[in-house]
């Protein structure tokens, strides 16, 4: 979702809406909160208490609550990312990053709660390469690349249509945020230096120049602040409980309760004052002994579920 993989032409920016429908009030029924329904072994349903033991009854769910968001954010894919066993201790390539993706997507709806709207962030860095000339923007070192740009992009696409029909099935509505990483900011700078080795249309490379750096979206009273990196100008990455100054002042200037971030690899979720920040990690390749994870998170409750991609399991992380 970082680029698009033919040259068509783009929508008139500023013409999109976002509309509320206000539908009749329901009738009294007993309630449940959303996060309190779980699924077992394909079951939906609550866990009760009985006589100082757990016991899981299953359910049918009824009318889900529109205050009730579920977020699905996906930060840091780098898909065309290619290693080697012998270099690194397992191979990785482009099927493989596409096949983890589609596990992780199952697991995740099976595991998120049953509310009426979605809310799916790509927080960046959806691709590994910036252009076809696969070398970081400094040092012009190569990058280890499994494919063609092209080819990375057209599995993208597939994968998130994927992904957005999958939603549906779960949610009525699925809303999907996209924002600029620095690899995507990488790529627009490097089509204006090389425009012969960009690897992509002059249309792409407008739509990601016009890609925002931070988003800012109500829900349910909560305030949450969207960024790859940080809420500050660069990419200070954040890692859990190192807040840099600039971004101190980011969040007293923006003044959010929840703040999801990628860049790192490395999931997190603390407190400072009264902002929760907050990093699902990378699908594809972890940078903590975690390895690679996924999340989802709840609003209005902001409850964020980490799993670990290795052995399915949520992890606990420290607030």
């Amino acid at each position: 979702m970082s680029m698009v993989a033919q040259s068509q032409p783009l929508p008139p920016i500023g013409e999109l809406a976002e509309v509320t429908i206000e539908l009749p009030a329901l009738a009294g029924y007993p309630t449940v909160p959303n996060a309190s329904v779980q699924r077992v072994e394909g079951r939906i349903g609550v866990w009760l208490v009985e006589e100082g033991r757990l016991r899981f009854t299953p359910i049918e769910v009824g009318a889900t609550d529109l205050d009730t968001l579920t977020i699905y954010p996906i930060a840091d894919l780098h898909l065309g990312l290619r290693a080697v066993a012998d270099e690194s201790g397992a191979d990785f390539d482009l099927g493989k990053a596409t096949d983890r993706f589609r596990d992780t997507t199952a697991r995740l709806f099976d595991r998120s709660p049953n509310s009426d709207t979605a809310l799916v962030l790509v927080l960046g860095d959806w691709s590994h390469v910036d252009d076809d000339l696969a070398l970081t923007p400094t040092s012009k070192n190569t990058l280890q690349v499994s494919d063609r740009l092209l080819d990375i992009v057209r599995s993208g696409v597939r994968i998130m249509v994927d992904y957005i029909y999958l939603a549906l099935r779960k949610h009525r509505r699925v809303i999907v945020k996209v924002l600029k990483g620095n690899h995507d900011l990488n790529a627009v700078r490097h089509a204006q230096l090389e425009p012969r080795e960009r690897g992509m249309s002059w249309d792409t490379i407008a739509w990601l120049e016009a890609l925002p750096r931070t988003r800012h979206y109500t829900w349910a009273g909560k305030l949450i602040a969207l960024a790859h990196a940080s809420l500050a100008e660069g990419y200070p990455g954040i890692r859990p409980g190192d807040v840099p100054k600039c971004m101190r002042r980011a969040l007293r200037r923006a003044d959010p309760d929840v703040v999801l971030l990628g860049h790192t690899h490395i999931p997190m979720r603390f407190r400072w004052a009264h902002h929760w920040l907050c990093n699902p990690g990378s699908i594809t390749h972890g940078r903590c002994p975690l390895g690679p994870t996924c999340a989802v998170m709840v609003l209005p409750e902001m409850t964020l579920e980490v799993y670990s991609m290795q052995s399915g399991n949520r992890v606990e992380l420290g607030d």
